[in-house]
């Protein structure tokens, strides 16, 4: 008879991703054991340089040319301080008191709090009875406001992004490193230059940035504390991106169905 040929096609599609998940997981738990113990030793020295500057500045005149300079240079520590507490973010070496919250007020305050020096404007889009999340208020607070404040500097002046709230009821396989159930699902676009195909799978990795590098610009590290801190509340984060049109984070935040305490009781826990 004859001859022909058989095969067999599998959608690795999935297995694809979740291995990509792992790979970004294991360098992230990498990079955050190093810095982790280069800011627990820098800490300590940057302590010894804060006080000896402190200490220097009460044998000047407040209007002698070395106060200024020592000024300057207390002005640097204090900022080095700040990359520090960063990088002990990334190191999940941040503790978290975690609440069932009605996160509506927080995501509202957290977007409008990260566009208020700039002159881009926000649509938000919060559907009604959103399902409490059990999480830290302040890191999730801080994850929120530093994606939006990444769509700001991406977008042009004058111009607007979308964050949008809404429960998501999961089936398994969905998205491969969720269980299926309940999720508060919150995305924020922008309508940017957007992120090149090739680019899109590093712009979690810590120090990487398409952004000028300095201390206004940014050190690349505000969306590798963002992954640490969704990671850290058992969600999923992810980016898509055309270029010419912008970008879109979605965060996937686990969802109970246990009534939620408000933001004001939150803070008085």
């Amino acid at each position: 008879g004859k001859g022909g040929l058989r095969g067999t096609i599998i959608d690795i599609t999935d297995r694809k991703h979740l291995e990509a998940q792992l790979i970004q997981a294991q360098k992230m738990e990498s990079i955050g054991t190093l810095a982790g113990g280069i800011a627990h030793d820098f800490n300590n020295l940057l302590g010894i340089i804060v006080g000896n500057i402190s200490l220097a500045q009460t044998y000047l005149q407040s209007d002698h040319q070395p106060h200024r300079l020592l000024m300057a240079a207390e002005k640097a520590s204090f900022q080095a301080r700040d990359l520090v507490q960063q990088l002990i973010g990334v190191s999940h070496g941040v503790s978290m008191t975690k609440l069932t919250v009605d996160l509506t007020e927080m995501i509202r305050d957290a977007a409008l709090f990260a566009l208020s020096s700039s002159q881009v404007t926000c649509d938000l889009v919060l559907h009604k009875d959103l399902w409490a999340v059990i999480c830290d208020p302040t890191l999730i607070r801080q994850a929120i406001a530093q994606v939006v404040r990444n769509a700001c500097e991406a977008s042009p002046q004058g111009g607007r992004i979308e964050v949008e709230a809404r429960n998501l009821a999961l089936e398994k396989g969905t998205i491969p490193s969720l269980q299926a159930g309940r999720y508060l699902s919150i995305s924020i676009t922008d309508h940017g230059p957007g992120i090149p195909p090739d680019l899109l799978p590093r712009i979690f990795d810590p120090y990487f940035s398409g952004k000028e590098r300095g201390i206004q610009k940014g050190m690349g590290l505000g969306l590798a504390i963002v992954y640490t801190i969704v990671k850290r509340h058992e969600g999923h984060i992810e980016a898509r991106s055309v270029v010419g049109q912008g970008t879109t984070f979605d965060i996937y935040l686990p969802a109970t169905a246990t009534p939620a305490i408000g933001l004001k009781a939150a803070a008085n826990t």
